[in-house]
């Protein structure tokens, strides 16, 4: 009975053990799965972290985009670069135009009107020198002839005769052909269509702002008018009204272009 109950209790102590050793085994297994799982799991984050940052690790090293740092753009791979693979190649990277509101345009007309007014201002005094070598052919030897005679003769300040006009006809000008500019490309492109876009983008724009200075110069050619008329002479009137009205009242408003 004692040899019994010692192979009795044997047995069960060495089943405990096994059990005991089982358990072990199967925790540390579901541990070790845990730590897998948690390395995969932040491995694929990191993975999405990186394409997110840089989708073109996505394609084969020679089809990937590279960046150039001299136009400061992306470029395609020779394979991707050729003519016809993706139809018409732009020249800049893509883009879309910005979609203008009303104030917008308002700011474009305000920054046009003052940057030509204050800019054609400042250069007045050329302005009226090459005006009076032009209406008085002969009388000055040259340019800095015609300058330093105009000053000895009529005074420093005739070097700016017809500024308020001048200030006043190229505020006119700049508030018109700068949104006006904008306007009539937007219009072309979208006449034209996005594939012709890409293709005579040059030539829309040249034609939008060709077109935008015709249809101004129709606004700026009175003041103009007046305004040489004042340089030529200086005793025509006494301010721009005045010389505007004694200006339509002899030819009428025909007479300005």
């Amino acid at each position: 009975e004692a040899d019994a109950s010692a192979v009795v209790d044997n047995g069960h102590g060495d089943s405990g053990d096994a059990t005991s050793g089982w358990r072990e085994m199967r925790m540390a297994e579901t541990q070790g799965r845990s730590a897998d799982d948690a390395r995969r799991a932040s491995d694929a984050e990191e993975v999405v972290r990186r394409l997110s940052a840089s989708p073109q690790a996505l394609l084969p090293l020679q089809l990937a985009p590279r960046w150039d740092e001299r136009l400061r753009s992306w470029s395609l791979p020779e394979p991707l670069a050729a003519d016809g693979t993706f139809g018409t190649l732009s020249q800049s990277p893509i883009a879309k135009e910005k979609e203008l509101a009303l104030d917008t345009y308002l700011l474009f007309a305000l920054a046009g009107g003052l940057g030509c007014s204050m800019t054609h201002v400042l250069v007045t005094p050329i302005d009226m020198v090459k005006t009076r070598l032009q209406t008085r052919p002969g009388k000055y030897k040259g340019f800095v002839d015609a300058l330093a005679t105009i000053r000895k003769e009529e005074g420093a300040r005739m070097l700016m005769q017809g500024a308020d006009v001048t200030a006043a006809g190229f505020f006119m000008y700049g508030i018109i052909v700068y949104p006006g500019y904008e306007l009539l490309k937007r219009y072309f492109f979208a006449l034209a269509g996005e594939q012709a876009v890409l293709q005579f983008r040059v030539p829309l724009v040249l034609a939008a702002g060709a077109l935008a200075t015709v249809a101004v110069s129709f606004v700026l050619t009175p003041f103009e008018a007046v305004r040489i008329r004042m340089v030529e002479r200086p005793e025509y009137a006494p301010s721009a009204t005045a010389a505007l009205s004694r200006f339509v009242g002899e030819g009428g408003v025909a007479s300005l272009y």
